[in-house]
Formats: C-alpha cells, structure tokens, sequence
C-alpha cells in the first residue's frame, strides 16, 4: 500500500524513500537505525545482493549478508 513508510536500504544507509516515509520525516542518506527511530513503522528493505554467500539455495536464514564478501546489484532494475 502507497500509504505504509517503505525505504530501500544499502548496509546502513537509506538510497531509496517513499512519500509516506518522507512525510514521517525519513530522508535519503539517513541511517536506517535514526529512520526507525523516527518513523517506527517504516518497512526497510535491502537491495538485492550478488555473491556466494547470497545465493537463497546456500544461504543459512539466520547469515546476515557481509560487506566484504557480497556486492550490491541494481541489475534488476536497469532490465525493468
């Protein structure tokens, strides 16, 4: 829904806010914990990553991504 706060995250900063987020104060380039603290009910959602460690069939569920072994993709986007 248009009206739930929703950012897209990369690590620990915000590239991507909803008018619904940005109305609760949330901007680009916060930090995803200052956007919780603002907006308590924003969704944040972190852009896709490529890596082995990425891979949904390897992946453990409780594995939290890992800046030195994963890239950030926007692969999907530029075929959209």
């Amino acid at each position: 829904p248009m009206d739930v706060p929703l950012a897209v995250q990369q690590w620990s900063g915000l590239i991507a806010v909803n008018y619904a987020a940005r109305a609760k104060g949330v901007g680009r380039f916060m930090n995803a914990q200052e956007a919780k603290k603002a907006c308590p009910e924003i969704q944040l959602v972190h852009v896709e990553l490529i890596g082995e460690k990425d891979d949904p069939k390897t992946k453990s569920p409780d594995k939290k991504a890992d800046r030195a072994d994963s890239k950030v993709t926007l692969q999907r986007y530029r075929v959209a």
